[in-house]
């Protein structure tokens, strides 16, 4: 799936544990699948703008509130650092271990 998917996820899940809520319980309230409900946080399902709407109004959250989020919310940007990483090489990881000072 695109980063956009696998960013959308995450917000998903930021916002559905800040509310306290399992993919049980947000599945039950936004009638939606609990796996359904996982798999859109793991970014593998792309996520329509209606179903986005139906688990937001379960979450309380508005639309725009929901796109309004920093780039630099902390969880986001352990994210986005963590997925590049996972993408280095072994030789490139060990360079950035150098420079961080961490032998």
């Amino acid at each position: 799936m695109s980063d956009l998917s696998k960013l959308i996820g995450e917000r998903l899940r930021i916002a559905r544990k800040e509310k306290g809520l399992s993919q049980e319980e947000l599945g039950s309230y936004s009638d939606l699948h609990p796996t359904y409900i996982g798999q859109l946080e793991r970014g593998e399902k792309n996520i329509t703008l209606e179903t986005l709407d139906k688990i937001l109004s379960s979450l309380g959250i508005e639309l725009n509130e929901f796109f309004s989020f920093s780039f630099l919310d902390e969880d986001l940007v352990i994210y986005q650092i963590v997925n590049r990483l996972k993408k280095l090489s072994n030789n490139d990881l060990q360079l950035i271990l150098k420079m961080l000072g961490n032998h």
